[in-house]
C-alpha cells in the first residue's frame, strides 16, 4: 500500500477553532486515502473579493455625473436671470461656468463656497458694481443680479471687475433663482464646499 509521511492534525486551541493546519512527521506511514480526508477537512474556500468601491466624487460631481445647474429662459421665475447668465457666459473670460456636453467646449468651472463671510463680501461688491455701472437703474423692487454667483469662489470680491457681470432684475425672480441654487447645492446635486459645477441655460 503506498504511503507517505504521517499527517497529524493540529488540535484547535479553542473549541470553536476550525481545524485547518496539519503537521507532517516522517516517522510513520499512512494510507493516501486518509491524507485525502485530512486535506478535505483543512480546505478553505478562497476569500470573496471585496465589494467595488463607490465612485469617488470628482471635482465636478461624480465623474460620470457632473454637477450642472439649469436655468430656463421660458420660465417666468428665472427668465431674467437666465438671459443675464447666457450673455455673461458668452463675454466673460474663460466663458466661466458654461456647460456643454462636449468637455472640450465647456467654460472654466465655478466652485461653491460655504464661507458666509465671503458670500456676504461677494454680494456687497456686486451691489457696489451695479451702482457704479448703472447709477440710474436702481429702483424699488429691483435686485442686483450677479454672475458668477455670490456663493462661489469666483464672486465679485475675489475676481477683477472685468470678470464680473451685473445687472438689475426683478427682486422676486432673483431671489427665486437664489433659492433654486441653494437647493441644487444642498439637495439635488449635493455640491460640497470647493467642488466644481457649471450652469446650463435652457429654453
Amino acid at each position: 500500500m503506498p504511503c507517505i509521511g504521517l499527517v497529524t492534525p493540529r488540535q484547535p486551541r479553542r473549541a470553536t477553532e476550525t481545524l485547518h493546519t496539519a503537521r507532517i512527521s516522517n516517522t510513520r506511514c499512512m494510507p493516501l486515502r486518509y491524507l485525502a480526508r485530512i486535506a478535505a477537512l483543512s480546505w478553505r474556500p478562497a476569500a470573496a473579493a471585496p465589494p467595488a468601491a463607490a465612485p469617488a466624487r470628482a471635482a465636478s460631481g461624480f465623474a460620470d455625473y457632473p454637477a450642472v445647474f439649469e436655468v430656463s429662459l421660458s420660465n417666468p421665475d428665472t427668465d431674467e436671470s437666465a438671459e443675464h447668465i447666457k450673455v455673461a457666459q458668452s463675454i466673460l473670460p474663460g466663458n466661466i461656468g458654461y456647460w456643454h456636453h462636449d468637455a472640450g467646449l465647456r467654460g472654466a468651472a465655478l466652485t461653491r463656497t460655504r464661507d458666509a463671510r465671503l458670500n456676504t463680501a461677494n454680494r456687497t461688491a456686486a451691489g457696489q458694481l451695479c451702482r457704479t455701472r448703472f447709477p440710474e437703474s436702481a429702483g424699488a423692487g429691483l435686485n442686483c443680479d450677479e454672475y458668477p454667483f455670490a456663493a462661489t469662489n469666483q464672486g465679485a470680491s475675489v475676481v477683477p471687475e472685468t470678470s464680473m457681470s451685473v445687472r438689475y432684475i426683478l427682486g422676486e425672480g432673483n431671489q427665486k433663482v437664489g433659492r433654486r441654487l441653494g437647493n441644487f447645492f444642498c439637495t439635488s446635486a449635493r455640491v460640497l464646499d470647493g467642488e466644481q459645477f457649471r450652469v446650463k441655460v435652457v429654453e
